[in-house]
């Protein structure tokens, strides 16, 4: 089928922005999704024309900003700092012309996990809350969950809960398969869920083994693996999903290696994985 394949900047930790761009489109990447330190960083020292200027020479469109992390179970308290948090990413989308913020679920350290119910009130709260600053400028919060250790939510099930409990129409999913391997959610569940979806990042696992894996560290290239991550984004798109498709890994092995080296790889892995969907 040959779908485009977008990278995310965490592929790449070693490059600054200007060179990560500029790196993508020799790759052969006309997506990507940003992370926010990164951003933030390079706002620091290059303007927003410059850093726009910069985006529509190399033919790069900005699929979402990675990521308003753990805003779901923010306790009373602090809800003026996810205010801000909010309103900064407003701004932030404004300077790359994006319309999407990952917002992976809350993580949860104490010894007892909460009650489910508590978990879907408190994160439609905060859900609405933040939409109520994006909305308006035309962002959506992409609803993230991740089924490791901690973390509050495990499914796109319990995602989608949590969205139709905030009533926020704009809010949308972020099916991570590496991220889903170990909840209830299946390949089938992102056909269920396919127009609802609107951003999948695509990585893979090199084992089964849950207790040895990372939620971060051991994900690897797509199709590389054990999680048939082909069928995952063929069930999405028999569903009828057509959006981005960002792959996402993090090894530090690439981190490592000279940047267009690691760049070239990337476009590489891209390219295959597309052919097997």
């Amino acid at each position: 089928m040959g779908m485009k394949i977008g990278i995310n900047q965490g592929a790449v930790m070693q490059a600054r922005m200007e060179e990560f761009l500029d790196a993508c489109a020799v790759a052969g990447f006309s997506q990507v999704e940003l992370r926010i330190p990164k951003l933030i960083e390079a706002l620091y020292h290059v303007s927003i024309a410059e850093l726009q200027d910069r985006l529509d020479r190399n033919g790069i469109t900005v699929t979402a900003l990675n990521s308003m992390d753990d805003f779901a179970l923010v306790p009373d308290d602090n809800l003026g700092i996810l205010q801000r948090e909010a309103e900064n990413v407003v701004d932030l989308c404004r300077a790359v012309r994006c319309d999407l913020v990952v917002a992976p679920v809350g993580r949860w350290f104490a010894a007892k996990s909460p009650e489910w119910s508590w978990v879907v009130e408190r994160s439609a709260s905060r859900l609405g809350m933040i939409a109520e600053i994006l909305d308006p400028a035309g962002i959506r919060v992409g609803v993230e969950p991740i089924a490791f250790p901690y973390f509050s939510v495990w499914s796109l099930e319990g995602s989608m809960e949590i969205i139709n409990a905030s009533g926020v129409e704009s809010a949308v999913l972020v099916a991570d398969v590496y991220n889903l391997m170990q909840g209830e959610s299946s390949a089938e569940s992102m056909r269920r869920y396919a127009t609802k979806i609107g951003m999948i990042h695509v990585n893979d696992s090199p084992h089964r083994e849950f207790e040895k894996l990372d939620v971060m560290y051991t994900r690897g290239f797509p199709g590389e693996g054990v999680l048939d991550t082909a069928v995952w984004v063929q069930e999405a798109h028999n569903g009828g999903y057509g959006g981005p498709i960002s792959m996402e890994i993090f090894m530090k092995d690439v981190w490592e290696m000279d940047l267009d080296a690691a760049m070239a790889l990337c476009g590489e892995k891209a390219k295959r994985f597309s052919a097997m969907v």
